[in-house]
């Protein structure tokens, strides 16, 4: 064995070795991760301590909310097993990682901003984020507002529950509501029945994702470049497709036209953004590479999603 094979052969092995700690089996790992997670998520968290909220909401009222949210997590502390703790701290990351691939990297493109709520619209109105479609000049469309529950789930009975949810709030003609909002592209202090949707991953392609993420946060060469170009953002950009399209057809279906008017002005936006030319060229990238096809193709999540919509 020459010398320079030697050394690859380390090198091949250090990185099984790193490889194999960077899992949230590995507690130490999963902590790390959750304190970036935090830390991104608090660049651009809705603060309900904002005196803005003010002119709208008596100081008791918030004060109430506030308390609200002290015992639901004061419960959850006590009531939950280690493992829920856990998931939940792999999802606050989930939250994050798409929080700032969306503003970060723009793989949703350049129109779309996202707005982490505080934990009174996550705890009670179940939105953890706001996802805002932003205008051009020329566009015919004006401020869009989309709520969504960042999921990290592979078990279909969630999904479907969560999906029940959606579409018995579309049955009754409600969308998603938002107590506490703040945004520099809106004049709003609160969101009421706007379209909302979920956004997950399953937990193979989120470590995957992880990875990288970590390795551009530390700046290490490459990595930013694989972290756009992963199957990732494809498998978001399908599964909110999938979803739009089945609401759409599902307020329509239930009599709800002005939900589905809602629902499917999102989905223009959305379609508009899949028929670009660099979408296009980037779907066609993962979809040649038979290692990315394979991720994007055994993605549970959306795999959930493509049955559910086979099913309409």
């Amino acid at each position: 064995m020459t010398f320079e094979s030697s050394v690859n052969r380390l090198l091949k092995e250090a990185e099984r070795v790193k490889r194999s700690n960077e899992t949230f089996r590995n507690p130490e790992y999963l902590e790390e991760c959750y304190k970036i997670a935090l830390e991104q998520l608090g660049i651009d968290t809705i603060d309900m301590d904002d005196p803005a909220f003010l002119t709208i909401y008596e100081q008791s009222q918030i004060n109430e909310d506030k308390k609200y949210v002290q015992a639901l997590e004061k419960d959850f502390d006590q009531s939950n097993s280690d493992l829920a703790k856990k998931n939940k701290k792999i999802g606050t990351i989930l939250e994050a990682l798409l929080y700032n691939q969306i503003e970060q990297n723009l793989i949703l493109g350049m129109n779309v901003h996202t707005i982490s709520t505080c934990k009174y619209d996550d705890y009670h109105n179940k939105v953890d984020t706001v996802m805002e479609l932003l205008p051009e000049e020329s566009d015919e469309y004006k401020h869009l507002a989309l709520a969504y529950d960042a999921t990290l789930t592979s078990n279909t009975d969630a999904l479907t529950k969560k999906i029940n949810t959606i579409k018995r709030d579309i049955t009754n003609g409600r969308l998603a509501n938002v107590k506490y909002f703040k945004s520099e592209n809106s004049d709003k202090l609160s969101l009421e029945n706007i379209p909302k949707l979920i956004i997950g991953i399953d937990m193979i392609n989120l470590e995957s994702v992880i990875r990288l993420w970590r390795a551009t946060m530390n700046n290490e060469k490459g990595s930013n470049e694989k972290l756009i170009n992963h199957p990732f953002r494809l498998i978001i950009i399908d599964q909110i497709i999938l979803q739009l399209e089945y609401f759409v057809e599902y307020a329509n279906s239930v009599n709800q036209k002005d939900v589905a008017r809602e629902y499917e002005r999102i989905l223009d936006f959305f379609k508009d953004l899949n028929d670009q030319e660099e979408m296009k060229s980037f779907r066609e990238n993962i979809l040649s590479d038979s290692k990315k096809r394979s991720w994007y193709e055994n993605d549970n999540v959306l795999n959930f999603f493509k049955e559910l919509a086979r099913g309409k």
